[in-house]
């Protein structure tokens, strides 16, 4: 993938630990954001990149989801690592323990560009198909708070992913979300362990089997209750 385009076949995901402040960035969203590999992940360095007329809501919405548990989405403009303007969704879950955030975890959809692929039109040659993408569709947009075109990038990302027609994805999905092996008290989180397992054919004993190890960061610093500096003013691309 060329760096700061955001298409790389796999998800842009992330996890926050709250209480040490540590950031762990998918491969592709480092790129996405112009980040090194060596690079610490922080919450300065991804607000870089936010268009200033959205910082300021932004930063409202995600100090919020640190102080909340459940789930959170907002929407914003976001400058790649190549300095182009995108329209992105963050989406996730707060998790907390006595009533305190401790980790947020989810995805990055880029929505910059409406989805017209001639993948779309096939699979919604089949009623069957249609009905299963549409179920999943559901379920991400009443889980995570987004729109119908995010919640269909979400699909899209997880068929470039792991080479899956967007049909089988959703069908996955769709069968899972009444196994009880993901059985939660809270659906999104639910929702999140269940897109851990798309890769996999079979049922699966628990969400773990289909998560790789993920790699940690040092801690970086966590911003004080004011916004990151904004960066200059650049022309939309």
């Amino acid at each position: 993938m060329t760096p700061g385009t955001g298409s790389s076949d796999a998800a842009m995901t992330f996890d926050f630990h709250v209480a040490d402040q540590r950031w762990c960035w998918s491969t592709s969203l480092r790129e996405l954001l112009g980040v090194r590999p060596e690079d610490t992940a922080t919450t300065a360095r991804l607000f870089e990149g936010v268009a200033l007329e959205d910082l300021p809501g932004t930063w409202t919405a995600f100090r919020e989801a640190t102080r909340r548990e459940g789930a959170f989405s907002f929407t914003f403009g976001l400058r790649d690592g190549r300095g182009h303007l995108r329209r992105v969704v963050l989406a996730g879950q707060s998790a907390g323990q006595d009533g305190t955030v401790v980790e947020m975890s989810g995805f990055v959809v880029d929505i910059t560009e409406t989805l017209r692929s001639s993948e779309q039109h096939a699979v919604e040659a089949s009623s069957l198909h249609r009905a299963a993408i549409e179920q999943a569709k559901g379920a991400l947009m009443l889980s995570f708070g987004i729109s119908d075109e995010a919640a269909f990038e979400v699909l899209r990302a997880e068929s470039n992913r792991h080479h899956l027609e967007v049909a089988v994805v959703a069908q996955r999905i769709t069968a899972r979300l009444s196994d009880p092996v993901f059985a939660r008290e809270d659906p999104v989180r639910s929702l999140l362990d269940i897109l851990k397992t798309v890769a996999l054919p079979e049922r699966v004993s628990s969400p773990e089997a289909a998560e790789p190890p993920r790699s940690t960061e040092s801690p970086a610093a966590f911003p004080s209750s004011e916004p990151p500096e904004e960066p200059a003013q650049d022309q939309a691309v």
